[in-house]
């Protein structure tokens, strides 16, 4: 019940009890597919799991949305946007079963490291990155940590943090406090937000420590179609902000494209 009243969103909540009410089905979507990149590397990140199979124990829990993996060819696309890799570490706050961490050992990155405080999705990860390890020895290796984003600590040195929607927007305002935080305590260095769908993109907008350098709707690769939380889903929006004072040089011209959020709010897109 405090969930419902003060963490979900209220658009969200009336919008379940709508359907309630009049009986309308939520659970008829097909359920994903199993996504490609499970099979190109033997892992295991397919899939929908609700928030309440998700549970810690911790009082974090009540922020949690739930489980879905983000699209390869999405991050892939914006990853190779940056520059330098090797000079930054990935940081995925919310890493789930690691498919983003998975496409970050693509990329020379200093380090990569996901944050997840779900047990059951830390053990998936954990295992997933064993297997990539095994499989790609000569790639940067990927560390799983089990715990609230709040009191994991940010890795020293310029990093990209990554984020598939994971928070309700308290922790997300929370989150983003403590990324300042951490700019503020080390200025010169580069920070990157990347935020897949980005619902809560006003937070990051509004900060004085960051600036939007990216925003864009990108198409799913064909075989990505019908593999997302939302079985009939084809595109995705993202966006990336940049420390105010970090180095490297912007991905992009689209830094004013505008984001809108898809009633009744669990959905971004960018406006073209």
């Amino acid at each position: 019940m405090y969930r419902s009243l003060f963490i979900v969103p209220v658009s969200i909540t009336m919008h379940r009890l709508q359907n309630r009410l009049f009986g309308r089905r939520t659970d008829d979507e097909p359920a994903p597919l199993r996504h490609p990149i499970d099979s190109q590397y033997g892992i295991d990140t397919s899939g929908v799991i609700s928030y309440t199979q998700l549970s810690s124990g911790k009082a974090a829990d009540k922020y949690n949305i739930c489980y879905g993996g983000s699209q390869p060819s999405i991050i892939r696309k914006t990853l190779a946007g940056l520059a330098n890799h090797h000079a930054l570490t990935f940081l995925d706050l919310g890493c789930g079963k690691g498919r983003a961490l998975a496409v970050a050992s693509e990329f020379p990155f200093r380090r990569i490291v996901g944050v997840e405080l779900a047990p059951s999705l830390v053990s998936i990860a954990k295992a997933n990155a064993e297997v990539l390890r095994s499989k790609f020895p000569d790639r940067t290796p990927i560390e799983v940590v089990e715990g609230d984003v709040l009191a994991v600590p940010i890795p020293t040195g310029s990093v990209v943090v990554y984020f598939y929607h994971p928070f309700y927007r308290g922790m997300m305002k929370k989150v983003a406090r403590k990324i300042e935080k951490f700019v503020k305590s080390n200025s010169g260095i580069d920070v990157f937000v990347i935020y897949y769908n980005p619902v809560y993109f006003d937070i990051f907008d509004r900060s004085k420590k960051f600036r939007r350098i990216f925003a864009k709707t990108i198409e799913f690769e064909p075989g990505e179609k019908g593999t997302g939380p939302s079985y009939h889903d084809e595109s995705d929006a993202i966006a990336v902000w940049r420390s105010a004072d970090g180095a490297t040089a912007d991905l992009s011209p689209r830094s004013y494209a505008e984001i809108k959020v898809v009633p009744p709010g669990w959905r971004a897109f960018v406006v073209k």
